[in-house]
């Protein structure tokens, strides 16, 4: 095994190489060709690891010394991660093929670097080298801004990404310096094992407060890289970069690292507490938080990012019910899931006019792969949400939860509907075309090319064949992963708890009903129905004052409660979205410049005022010390000429005196 795991780690690694140096010679479009092989290659020998799952380690090193050692370790859950992460990089580029041309051949590096940090990452059964995998990956992510936009912001955002990654990157030291003290080892299988055999016993050397303050480093790495709110806003930064690096890199590989990661801490999470209840409060509230802020953004991309967030949510909340299944297989689930959502609502908005029928037709199959996509991660999450009540999850924290996942079936109705294509406006009627507002785009539609179409139909029929297959399909992956396989609903109970859940319902018929005034409002004004001037019989009578009740109660105050409560949800949801964007950011922003203006100060300080004023000061003394030697030199000099004409002339008077 252990030349297949070098190959794996070793192609991405010397094809970034390769890339980087030939990166201003090579064509953008070959380039594009060259990390697209390089993935797709190692996409391909991952699966040879899955015969080799759990045997012993296949490449160990000795890094530092009394860390023990540091090897390579193909378990089934981490070649399942690896699998799905290096297969999405390839329907990414897969995906965008036609923008080949606008594919920067320095961002192909860094993708293949992030590639191969991952792969390591996801192998290593050592903490810190894990913890060191994860400092490239985070590195790869804050240079894709230098990388591929060429403003001045460009700095600023690789600033902003990669000191919010390392918040998360302390947590996760600190939590594994106390694991390691604890364990006496920081290799990961033994470390886990050790503190969870421990727990409760006499002696034991991690007390509840050591434990809490573990499992907060933890949880803080784990939420950072999952891009849960306010932490999302390193996510953003992919926005402005290509759709390839967006779906990638920034919401796929660090996410599905922080899955991984909460995938191995979760039965220690189910230990702490206090902790644990704050983990359920903080995923529900801020996957429902994240999904309101969604409904707000027009442009797919940027609500997409808010999505992840909500999705990030979800996956806390999952673990701190203590359903450790339910965490992996989110992440093999959720991961084409949303590269589906990202390369559907890309084709499906580049065809918007396209006159041809043929062509709309399959424009229209994108947006309804859109729609079926969104489903089906709304479905997963009512899934989880399932298992969280099965395991006595509190009802309101579960409100919550149920909330964001009928919210998220709101947003893909919504988006998809938006996105679908509409007949010419010729052939459309007036109030038609006013009810029909197309999210608009930041960027140049661009013609879709073949590769889009075959990647977004094979994750779309993927999807749907997982689907149909889900249970058969969850046994066997929970079976090749050695873990106690959850209780699976059937479907007419899942259906069953769907319609019965109370958030999914009032979630539902609150934006049925906003839908539905919103729509109203458009094509008649709202008002109250004046009754005849006379009434000649009671069933005519009776009959307008109905008609006037219920103009009065359902449109006159129903349709205003019901649209002062949309208004409200809104209004916070921007208010939200508000404060992360002048506050969060702002904060942000001066952290940055807090550390450049210290780094400034430490240079001048240090450097100029320190370290040069010292070497001017030895300077001085030497040159001050050099003048007086030398003066005290050539006075003694000066004395010792003066004293030979001397005794010459004694020497001269002697001879005289004695020759007298």
């Amino acid at each position: 095994m252990s030349p297949l795991v070098t190959i794996i780690v070793g192609l991405p690694l010397l094809a970034s190489v390769l890339v980087a140096m030939a990166s201003r010679h090579i064509h953008r479009s070959t380039a594009h060709r060259v990390t697209l092989a390089a993935i797709g290659l190692t996409a391909l020998l991952v699966p040879g690891l899955l015969l080799h799952s759990g045997s012993d380690s296949s490449v160990t090193i000795e890094w530092l010394p009394g860390s023990g050692p540091m090897g390579l370790t193909a378990g089934a859950s981490s070649v399942y991660a690896m699998l799905v992460t290096t297969w999405a990089g390839f329907f990414a580029l897969l995906g965008t093929a036609s923008r080949g041309v606008e594919f920067r051949p320095l961002s192909g590096a860094v993708m293949l670097l992030a590639l191969a940090s991952a792969n390591v990452a996801f192998l290593a059964d050592h903490f810190l080298a894990r913890y060191v995998a994860l400092e490239v990956v985070a590195l790869c992510v804050a240079l894709a801004p230098l990388v591929e936009v060429r403003e001045p912001a460009s700095t600023r955002l690789a600033w902003n990404t990669y000191l919010l990654l390392r918040i998360g990157d302390a947590g996760l030291l600190a939590a594994i310096l106390i694991l390691g003290d604890a364990s006496g080892t920081l290799s990961i299988d033994p470390a886990l094992e050790s503190v969870l055999s421990s727990i409760g016993r006499t002696g034991n050397e991690l007390d509840a407060v050591r434990l809490g303050w573990m499992m907060a480093g933890f949880v803080l790495a784990v939420w950072v890289k999952l891009g849960g709110w306010p932490f999302h806003l390193w996510t953003q930064t992919g926005r402005r970069l290509s759709l390839a690096s967006q779906a990638w890199l920034y919401a796929a590989v660090v996410p599905n690292l922080g899955a991984y990661l909460l995938y191995r801490v979760t039965p220690l999470l189910a230990l702490a507490g206090p902790l644990q209840i704050a983990a359920l409060w903080l995923g529900a509230g801020a996957a429902a938080l994240a999904t309101l802020i969604a409904l707000t953004q027009a442009d797919v991309r940027a609500a997409l990012v808010y999505v992840g967030a909500a999705q990030g949510g979800l996956a806390l909340f999952t673990a701190a019910t203590g359903n450790k299944p339910a965490v992996w297989m989110g992440l093999l689930a959720l991961t084409p899931l949303r590269l589906l959502l990202f390369l559907a609502s890309d084709v499906s908005r580049n065809s918007n006019g396209c006159p041809p029928s043929a062509s709309a037709t399959l424009h229209r199959v994108a947006a309804c792969l859109f729609a079926l996509g969104g489903l089906a991660l709304a479905a997963f999450d009512l899934l989880i949400t399932w298992w969280a009540r099965e395991a006595g999850a509190p009802l309101d924290v579960l409100f919550i939860a149920e909330a964001a996942v009928a919210l998220t079936i709101v947003w893909t109705a919504r988006t998809a509907w938006l996105l679908f294509p509409r007949m010419s406006a010729s052939a459309m009627s007036a109030s038609a075309m006013s009810a029909i507002r197309p999210l608009p785009s930041t960027e140049k539609e661009t013609a879709v090319h073949w590769t889009q179409w075959m990647a977004v139909g094979l994750l779309g029929g993927g999807a749907l064949a997982c689907g149909l297959a889900f249970g058969p399909l969850l046994r066997y992956l929970i079976a090749a992963a050695h873990v106690t396989p959850p209780t699976l609903p059937t479907f007419p109970a899942l259906l069953r708890y769907a319609a019965t859940a109370p958030a999914l319902l009032a979630v539902l018929v609150l934006s049925l009903a906003a839908w539905r005034l919103q729509r109203r409002s458009e094509q008649e004004p709202l008002g109250v129905v004046e009754p005849a001037e006379e009434v000649y019989d009671l069933e005519e009578g009776l009959a307008r004052a109905a008609q006037v009740l219920h103009s009065v109660v359902e449109v006159g105050i129903a349709e205003q409660i019901i649209t002062l409560v949309v208004r409200t949800v809104v209004q916070g949801a921007r208010a939200a979205w508000a404060v992360e964007h002048t506050g969060l950011e702002g904060i942000t922003g001066r952290s940055v410049r807090a550390v450049v203006n210290g780094a400034h100060a430490a240079h001048r300080v240090v450097e100029q005022e320190g370290l040069e004023g010292i070497l001017r000061r030895a300077v001085r003394i030497i040159n001050t010390l050099s003048r007086i030697f030398q003066r005290w030199h050539t006075g003694r000099l000066r004395r010792n000429l003066l004293w030979v004409p001397i005794t010459l002339v004694l020497a001269v008077l002697a001879l005289a005196v004695y020759g007298w």
